[in-house]
């Protein structure tokens, strides 16, 4: 089994309004009862970060025997993928995967001009900015993130990150995506 996680992206925010947004978004966490101050709790790839833990509405639904569970909050710009096998992003109309090849330079002008690049579909001629676009297994530029580590014992990996990520929206508004990470 690998290193996987759940990458909750918001894509309305910039670097200015990153930390705020993060303050936000761990209030709204806690106050929902989903995270919850853990001192000791991190994720070994994002450790310079501020984390919690579960909340008492995750504690419950979690195997006591491995509480490897972390919510880790990430302001700042940065490009967040797929992981070993990251592919171009996918038109959500006719589902059409985008070559990587060809999209990997509009990835590196997105960093540098903070102007989020449109996609057409080379099938269907769907067009949309890129974080429209399906971007499950593939990549993005964010300026803020919450990251989401669960161990295997977690049930309904997916299904929670899902859930949360209509909820966010649904609360807190935004413009946000939900990738996968396996490493």
């Amino acid at each position: 089994m690998g290193d996987t996680r759940a990458q909750l992206l918001d894509l309305s925010v910039d670097e200015a309004d990153a930390e705020a947004r993060m303050h936000e978004v761990r209030s709204w966490l806690r106050a929902s009862r989903w995270s919850a101050p853990a001192p000791h709790n991190y994720d070994y790839l994002y450790s310079e970060h501020v984390s919690d833990g579960p909340g008492p509405r995750l504690t419950e639904q979690l195997d006591p025997r491995s509480p490897d569970f972390v919510f880790t909050f990430i302001p700042g710009r940065d490009l967040y993928l797929h992981g070993d096998s990251t592919g171009g992003p996918e038109c959500r109309k006719c589902g059409e995967a985008t070559d990587i090849d060809d999209v990997a330079g509009m990835v590196q002008e997105w960093l540098d001009s903070h102007q989020e690049p449109d996609l057409a579909c080379p099938r269907c001629s769907w067009h949309a900015p890129w974080g429209n676009w399906d971007l499950s297994w593939s990549l993005v530029v964010s300026s803020f993130a919450v990251i989401i580590h669960q161990d295997s014992h977690t049930p309904d990996q997916q299904a929670f990150a899902q859930h949360l990520k209509s909820q966010l929206q649904a609360d807190l508004g935004g413009r946000w995506v939900l990738m996968h990470f396996k490493g």
